[in-house]
């Protein structure tokens, strides 16, 4: 009997080291250390010094056999401890790709969509000459700006490839279905259809369908992009300034549809590398209309909510009259930025940045005219597995010095932020 156990130990040992010669691991890690400086009229001057590890992504990939393949990307970042309660750890990508000849690439599962030119990679930290992403990709803010209801959902299928034009010329195409968009997902703190939907299922009919159309000619690429889904805006949650976060009131919005538009180029001349990406999220709310029981404003009699019903468009045009309101003006967010590149070696580049983000949502966050960062960086490719970067970033915000953000008159901001670190492949 133990020379039997024995035996067929080794036989499933053997399998399993049978199937490990198609498994890959691999991955990326970027520890960084900062020092922030904020400064604004209203507030004492902030700084603080900051470290660890910003983002670290494992990959495992298998091949089944020369047309078939699997690729999980599991992403980790802000020091991800789930003992102290800090970042977050995410299952990015999981999907099946079928990929029959150099022109055709199928995916199913789970996959980071093909919008602009940047967001595909924007978590290969070794391939970008950034310590900080352009804004719109910067993972490490989730808290302070919520990223990924601004890009496009994962896709749950993905086509994509090429046609050649020419020996130089190249027609790049992709096409892909999203999965329901994350607010239409149910959760714990956001419960849709109790009993029905278990957490972290969609709970929604909506799915979202994009694609891009690229050119490549020598070192020239220039691509367009669009895309559309439904928001959720069911319970969108605001609050009068004066009033404490615990009596917000709720209004019902709708489900919006919405619709982005993207462009993006890179070109090299030179020794340089001109590059950059322009994102509009527009959400159509001219046919939406919202009934809301206004609990600032009651009746005089009863001391009961006023029931309102309007546009939203004139919802949003109300819940800022009188400079009360701590909302923004709309849904609409926009995003773009253009980064310049020199190589002063094979393994020595320096760049400049410029980036721009508005979320008309959030007046507190990105003031009356967007979030406009400039960026100055520099970094020496040390072998094929690290890159040592260093990157200076300046963010200045204006705002509305005539309105009340909860409680006390907002002035302009601008903040500051000396970052080092070292991207390392493995």
């Amino acid at each position: 009997m133990k020379k039997f156990i024995l035996l067929f130990t080794a036989f499933v040992f053997a399998q399993g080291a049978k199937a490990m010669d198609n498994v890959q691991f691999f991955g990326f890690i970027q520890p960084i250390f900062w020092h922030f400086q904020s400064d604004q009229d209203y507030w004492s001057t902030v700084k603080y010094n900051t470290g660890g590890v910003s983002q670290g992504n494992f990959f495992i990939t298998a091949d089944f056999d020369d047309n078939l393949s699997t690729f999980i990307n599991f992403e980790l970042i802000n020091n991800f401890s789930t003992d102290k309660d800090w970042g977050a750890f995410n299952l990015q990508e999981a999907y099946l790709k079928w990929e029959p000849n150099n022109y055709v690439n199928l995916k199913f599962g789970q996959v980071i969509p093909q919008f602009n030119s940047m967001f595909e990679i924007y978590n290969r930290t070794p391939l970008l000459p950034y310590l900080l992403r352009p804004q719109i990709y910067e993972a490490t803010i989730g808290n302070l700006v919520d990223i990924f209801d601004i890009l496009p959902q994962k896709a749950l299928v993905h086509l994509s490839g090429y046609m050649p034009v020419s020996d130089d010329v190249k027609l790049d195409y992709t096409t892909y279905i999203n999965h329901t968009v994350n607010a239409f997902h149910s959760s714990p703190s956001n419960d849709l259809k109790p009993y029905y939907v278990a957490y972290g299922q969609g709970a929604s009919p909506y799915l979202g369908y994009g694609g891009r159309v690229g050119l490549r000619v020598g070192d020239l690429k220039v691509g367009v992009s669009a895309s559309t889904d439904k928001g959720n805006q069911k319970n969108f949650k605001w609050t009068e300034a004066g009033y404490p976060e615990s009596e917000s009131q709720t209004a019902n919005l709708g489900e919006i549809t919405r619709i982005r538009i993207g462009a993006d180029f890179s070109m090299k001349f030179a020794g340089f590398t001109l590059s950059g990406e322009y994102m509009m999220n527009k959400s159509n709310i001219d046919d939406h209309s919202v009934t809301f029981d206004d609990v600032y404003d009651k009746d005089p009699i009863t001391n009961t909510p006023i029931t309102k019903t309007m546009s939203v468009k004139d919802f949003f045009t109300y819940a800022n009259s009188k400079n009360k309101m701590f909302i923004g003006s709309g849904l609409d967010k926009m995003s773009y930025f253009a980064t310049l590149q020199y190589n002063f070696t094979d393994n020595i580049y320096g760049y400049v940045m410029y980036d721009y983000l508005e979320d008309e949502i959030n007046p507190y966050y990105f003031g009356t005219e967007g979030y406009k960062g400039f960026s100055f960086g520099a970094g020496w490719q040390v072998n094929d597995n690290v890159v040592l970067k260093a990157q200076l970033v300046q963010h200045n915000v204006k705002y509305d010095n005539t309105r009340d953000y909860t409680n006390y008159v907002q002035t302009d901001y601008s903040e500051m932020f000396m970052v080092i670190g070292t991207s390392i492949a493995f």
